[in-house]
């Protein structure tokens, strides 16, 4: 872990992705590392070179996992490390060639979520048929946790987008429902972030399982529309929270409350 969990929530640290590393440099910091055992034998041992070829194929461009995959292949008590072998067919204009690539068995690079595709596999969600029934094929709990940083701005991207991917009415006023208890609940648990995540939940699960009839087609993500609101304090709010203010305005025609301005 680069930084510890209250850092990364004190400055709204999702998640931290670097450049990949060309295949070139990986290929020179491994001669590197197989100098500088070399006078440790005591210690180390030279991997093979099947060994080698298959760290550096799984590697993806993240040095740090294959230094570590490399030290670890490189210990005098240490096994051979499991690897995957796979077979990639390439036709010619005259003849087949197949190829053998082999990859770490236990060596993965880290992967997050974007934004775009967050939304994508909200908006868009896949099911996997179980005998009478169905259940979703990704993982809610994992994709919650990768927006749980900023869980407002998560669900106003899902408000802004979500019509555009729901094919039936009925399925659009559940999904509309949601949102809006979801928003409420999210305008009045703001001092606490643990507190979001359920928000956070119903409108991730919600608008996954309610969109029966999605429209599978390519549809551009908006932002969501950004207000300047000014807010009077008065003693007459009764615990009312901004969003009941802003539909006593609507309702009553009158700025008593708040007064927006849309950028």
């Amino acid at each position: 872990m680069l930084f510890p969990d209250e850092i990364m929530a004190k400055y709204s640290i999702a998640h931290i992705s670097f450049n990949a590393c060309a295949s070139s440099l990986m290929k020179n910091a491994i001669k590197r590392a197989m100098e500088l055992i070399k006078d440790r034998k005591d210690c180390f041992k030279q991997p093979s070179a099947s060994t080698i070829e298959a760290i550096l194929a799984s590697s993806m461009g993240d040095i740090r996992n294959t230094m570590n995959q490399f030290y670890l292949a490189s210990l005098k008590e240490a096994g051979e490390i499991p690897t995957i072998q796979s077979l990639k067919e390439s036709k010619g204009s005259k003849r087949k060639k197949v190829d053998k690539n082999s990859k770490l068995k236990g060596m993965s690079k880290d992967e997050s979520l974007g934004l775009f595709h967050g939304l994508g596999r909200v908006l868009c969600p896949k099911r996997e048929q179980v005998g009478a029934s169905w259940r979703l094929s990704h993982n809610v709990g994992k994709l919650v946790d990768e927006f749980a940083i900023q869980p407002s701005m998560f669900v106003s991207f899902l408000f802004e987008n979500y019509l555009k991917y729901f094919g039936d009415l009925k399925d659009a006023c559940h999904a509309s429902e949601i949102l809006s208890i979801c928003t409420g609940l999210l305008d009045r648990w703001t001092g606490d972030q643990e507190a979001l995540i359920p928000a956070l939940w119903t409108a991730v699960l919600g608008l996954m399982v309610f969109n029966d009839h999605k429209v599978s087609r390519w549809n551009q993500i908006r932002g969501p529309v950004k207000f300047n609101k000014s807010t009077a304090r008065s003693e007459d709010w009764n615990g009312l929270s901004p969003t009941d203010l802003y539909y006593y305005n609507l309702v009553t025609k009158t700025d008593k409350f708040h007064k927006f301005q849309i950028n």
